[in-house]
């Protein structure tokens, strides 16, 4: 997760890295912030 993170730091606008934090959350069962890294 730290490498989506580090990629958003770089570039805000870059949705993948929104998506795959997503993801990584949810398959971690963090809901919540599943939900809040995609904008």
């Amino acid at each position: 997760m730290e490498s989506f993170k580090q990629a958003i730091r770089i570039d805000p606008d870059y949705r993948d890295a929104h998506y795959n934090l997503g993801v990584a959350y949810r398959k971690s069962g963090m809901n919540k912030e599943a939900i809040e890294a995609v904008p």
